[in-house]
């Protein structure tokens, strides 16, 4: 297996909110998330992973966030999921709740995303501040088998809330301290493996052919 991939910070993040859909938060050095019924925030990040060799198996990709603040009641517990965001060309410094690029509306305000095919990853928060972890393999495959960026957007699976409702908040690209960006690592392996033959226990082994070794002294006379 190859060194992983590690992708730190994020190539672009931001988050969107329903209470300013017209207002850009691209500067901002948190990532915030939020549940209520008045109020959904979203996080959207991309990752660049064009440092992935051709033709290898994608085996584990870990998106991590790091937990630092909470808002209204206690997430912990909760359930947020990360999902495939289906416009690589949005940017940065102008999405909003409204539109992922000036003159470009999201088809559905608050993001467009899939589900499904590739499938989301999903985590709960814990109950305290720190690393937050997400399984994204089915969105890196989908992402380096298409040969674009891995576009993310985060939500809690509880949005809607009238009451109990919560806020968890994420270190940014933006944050001074780079060691506390948004990460993804990904763990990769070539898809062919280089064959090999020698001498195993008095048998040639040729590798490229399986484990069907000829007994040496089977060769004598040939």
């Amino acid at each position: 297996m190859a060194s992983p991939l590690i992708v730190q910070p994020s190539a672009k993040d931001t988050f969107i909110r329903s209470d300013n859909p017209t207002t850009n938060y691209g500067t901002d050095i948190l990532l915030k998330t939020y549940d209520r019924d008045t109020l959904t925030i979203r996080p959207l990040l991309e990752f660049d992973i064009s440092g992935l060799p051709a033709d290898q198996t994608l085996l584990s990709a870990t998106l991590e966030l790091y937990y630092v603040e909470i808002s209204g009641t206690d997430p912990v517990g909760k359930t947020i999921w990360a999902y495939k965001q289906s416009h690589p060309d949005w940017v940065e410094a102008e999405a909003t709740y409204n539109i992922y690029k000036t003159g470009s509306n999201w088809t559905n305000p608050g993001g467009d995303y899939v589900t499904s095919d590739p499938a989301g990853g999903s985590t709960t928060f814990p109950a305290d501040y720190g690393w937050m972890s997400w399984d994204i393999l089915d969105i890196c495959q989908d992402a380096y088998d298409s040969s674009i960026a891995v576009e993310i957007l985060l939500r809690f699976e509880t949005e809607g809330l009238s009451s109990e409702y919560s806020g968890g908040y994420f270190y940014s690209n933006n944050y001074s301290t780079a060691y506390y960006r948004p990460k993804l690592t990904i763990e990769y392996e070539s898809e062919e493996e280089p064959g090999w033959a020698g001498e195993f226990g008095g048998v040639l082994v040729d590798a490229t052919d399986g484990f069907d070794g000829v007994a040496i002294d089977e060769l004598d006379g040939v």
